[in-house]
């Protein structure tokens, strides 16, 4: 009788162990940067790891292969690199056969077969894709400028990219046609843009959810710049509305799916990241100490 007990509690123990495992393996992912290193955790806050050193970090739509921005150490002038890693096995390689030595913000196209970034060459900035692998390296014919164009996101076609340049919201097809185009100044009378904001796009194709400076509002003790809020933004009708509250210091949002987001805030003690309904509700901590978070779909 005993026997047939310890049989039944380690069936049991091992049937929970494997519901655990496939609980955690159906979760999305989330990769984000704590100090100089890019760590995964599951949506959920568990299983919280170190990966690797880096930067800029964007899981693939499968939750597979992390690309991130790869800063060699030791070396006196600045070169970054375009890096994929496996997740699983940690197997990692730098894409250094690209026509500049300073390339980084990789993002995964939506099937996970392309990496766009931008890249330096000919003290221009210019927007390049990659496949997976490294290989079919081509520049985006966009519109020159000097500066290059920032935030980039790909449309959920894949065929399409959104950027902005600090006073207009883009959309260009692959060969460089734009598809359309949005005033900030019109969408957000009161916002002040800068290179590092966030653009992300909801799968259906018609909203976007961004990070934008507020002129007006009042700026935390050491925090640079104005205070940021997140906006959502239907791209059709043209209708804007604000997400996080003011006082907050909410910046560096994505679509965690139809109805909810992840986002960063900022707050006297430390920057962490959650999640929370774009309808509007309470806001719930997936990581302490994290930023710069991306999710698998």
């Amino acid at each position: 009788m005993k026997s047939a007990i310890l049989i039944l509690v380690a069936l049991t123990t091992a049937a929970d162990s494997l519901h655990s495992d496939q609980s955690s393996a159906q979760q999305q992912r989330v990769v984000f940067t704590r100090d100089t290193n890019v760590w995964i955790v599951n949506v959920d806050g568990t299983g919280s790891r170190m990966l690797v050193p880096g930067a800029d970090p964007c899981i693939s739509p499968d939750g597979s292969k992390l690309a991130f921005t790869m800063e060699p150490p030791g070396i006196n002038t600045l070169r970054r690199y375009i890096a994929v890693m496996e997740i699983s096995t940690g197997g990692t390689k730098a894409y250094k056969n690209l026509p500049s030595d300073n390339s980084f913000g990789p993002v995964w196209s939506p099937d996970g077969s392309q990496i766009l970034f931008e890249t330096f060459v000919d003290n221009h900035w210019r927007v390049a894709a990659i496949s997976a692998d490294g290989s079919g390296f081509q520049f985006l014919k966009l519109p020159p400028r000097d500066a290059g164009w920032f935030s980039l996101c790909w449309a959920p076609d894949g065929k399409s990219i959104f950027c902005q340049d600090l006073q207009t919201i883009c959309r260009f097809g692959l060969e460089g046609e734009l598809i359309a185009s949005w005033p900030i100044a019109k969408i957000f009378p009161e916002a002040d843009l800068d290179s590092s904001e966030h653009l992300s796009v909801s799968r259906d194709g018609g909203k976007l959810i961004m990070d934008v400076g507020m002129e007006n509002g009042e700026s935390m003790k050491n925090f640079n710049g104005p205070p940021p809020a997140i906006w959502l933004f239907e791209m059709e009708s043209g209708k804007t509305k604000r997400l996080t509250p003011k006082g907050s210091y909410a910046y560096s949002p994505c679509w965690l799916n139809d109805t909810e987001y992840l986002f960063v805030d900022v707050d006297k003690k430390e920057t962490s990241i959650y999640r929370a309904p774009v309808a509007g509700g309470p806001r719930k901590l997936v990581v302490r100490n994290g930023t710069e978070q991306s999710v698998s779909w």
